[in-house]
């Protein structure tokens, strides 16, 4: 995972994240119905939560780089410069439903039958030998797909 920004301490708020959530359900919704009224609660939503972010961050920063504190100024500035590894506590089927989601609003279809994967995947061993070569799949457990999760940072909002 790359990293493209310093974490953000001020996001870490319920109020924030329960926001986010409705943002995300109205949004799905709004491309669902099209119309006019899901359009703009979702657009007041959003607002909404750029407005809290705005006033989090602001307070945020105020309280952490006041004069009078400079020992927490030096803890928020290490924290930047040097982000915590602790891992990332991920749903897995939070995230599968997610992107599943996401690829049915964009393309428009659901996604493919179990027996249509299977048939893509033994295609791939039909093709020519290059290609199997640079290509190559393996079963994966539950269990794998936690450990790997495991490993995502959680300081990263």
């Amino acid at each position: 995972m790359k990293v493209t920004r310093p974490p953000a301490p001020w996001m870490n708020s319920d109020e924030i994240r329960k926001l986010q959530a409705e943002r995300e359900k109205l949004g799905l919704e709004a491309h669902e119905k099209n119309t006019d009224d899901s359009w703009t609660a979702f657009r007041e939503v959003r607002n909404k939560i750029k407005s809290v972010i705005n006033k989090s961050k602001r307070s945020f920063i105020a309280n952490a780089l006041s004069p009078r504190r400079p020992k927490e100024v030096w803890r928020i500035i290490h924290r930047i410069l040097h982000p915590s590894p602790e891992c990332l506590q991920v749903d897995p089927d939070r995230l599968n439903e997610f992107f599943i989601k996401t690829t049915e609003r964009i393309l428009g279809t659901k996604p493919d039958e179990r027996s249509d994967l299977i048939e893509l995947v033994h295609s791939f061993l039909e093709k020519p030998l290059p290609f199997r070569s640079s290509c190559k799949l393996r079963c994966v457990t539950k269990q794998d797909v936690d450990q790997e999760s495991n490993k995502l940072r959680s300081d990263i909002s």
